[in-house]
């Protein structure tokens, strides 16, 4: 069999190079794909593993320190012989005083006038001003309208009332009384008939105590009174008798007699209402509100206390 020869190349025919750039057989297009997807597998496997060595970081350095050369110990130090003593040489020859100098005449220095320095002015210094500090405004206060103040009711004198229509007695009815007395003082007290009219009688026993008391409860209206008169007298020792009168909002105005009860004889005392003294309340009695009346014995500034009787009738405000 003869050797083909190289030269000779097979040629297709037209069919047949059509045949193969359509793909008509079925394991030609099939090994086509493959090859086409192991490329795009491979150049996408490339890419991963390129991406995936840059962002990995990179390994520390470790640098090592040399470590330190070790000394070899010194030698122990040898043993030194003692100093071997010197021997003193001998002292030389004193020398020759050396001859004198003659003196040098000192030259004065040279004087060197220096112009003044300029004097230096210290600078002034500004003062620093303290830091603005600005005020918080406060908020405005609401003021409340002023409240009107009610007109003082003008003092009515007692001159400018109507008189009493007839005198106001106080024992003439035989009124209900009421006793009470300073800490430990005793009192007794009752109405009797002394010289035809009523008069009230009072025993007392004052030894600790500073007074005793005789109430009535008489609310009546007595606008228009000007004066008070009552007559008294007392025995044993002396002490003074005291009447007062309270209105409705505790106002008492009263007079007062030292020495009350050291009189064995009958005495008339008689005052104007205007110089009664006032005191509690509102300062200002009102006759026409008039709530009880009393008569009380009291030591007083210049009292005795003690024991004795006090007896007091026409009492009358008219």
């Amino acid at each position: 069999m003869e050797p083909l020869d190289p030269h000779l190349r097979r040629v297709f025919q037209p069919r047949q190079r059509r045949a193969l750039l359509s793909f008509r057989r079925r394991r030609d297009l099939v090994f086509f794909i493959v090859c086409v997807v192991g490329l795009l597998v491979g150049v996408i496997s490339l890419l991963s593993a390129i991406a995936v060595v840059k962002r990995r970081p990179a390994p520390p350095t470790v640098t090592t320190s040399p470590a330190p050369a070790v000394e070899p110990p010194a030698p122990p130090p040898l043993a030194v012989p003692p100093p071997t003593p010197e021997v003193p040489a001998a002292a030389p020859a004193p020398a020759a005083p050396p001859a004198a100098e003659p003196p040098i005449a000192e030259t004065p220095a040279p004087v060197i006038e220096s112009e003044p320095e300029p004097a230096v002015r210290p600078e002034k210094r500004e003062k620093s001003k303290p830091p603005r500090v600005e005020k918080k405004s406060e908020p405005e206060k609401k003021t409340e309208p002023e409240k009107k103040k009610k007109p003082a009711k003008p003092a009515i004198k007692p001159a400018d009332l109507p008189r009493l229509a007839s005198p106001y007695l106080l024992l003439s009815n035989n009124r209900p009384m009421k006793i009470d007395a300073d800490t430990t003082a005793e009192i007794i007290a009752e109405t009797i008939v002394v010289g035809g009219q009523p008069a009230l009688e009072i025993r007392y026993r004052m030894e600790e105590g500073r007074w005793v008391r005789v109430s009535f409860n008489t609310p009546s209206d007595l606008h228009g009174a000007r004066f008070v008169t009552l007559t008294f007298r007392g025995e044993g020792n002396t002490n003074a008798i005291e009447f007062g009168v309270v209105d409705a909002d505790g106002t008492v105005a009263s007079a007062s007699w030292s020495k009350g009860t050291g009189t064995p004889t009958w005495s008339t005392a008689e005052v104007a209402v205007e110089n009664l003294s006032r005191s509690g309340g509102d300062g200002e009695l009102d006759w026409s509100h008039v709530r009880s009346m009393y008569v009380r014995v009291a030591k007083g500034r210049s009292g005795e206390g003690g024991n004795g009787t006090a007896l007091v009738r026409s009492v009358k405000i008219f």
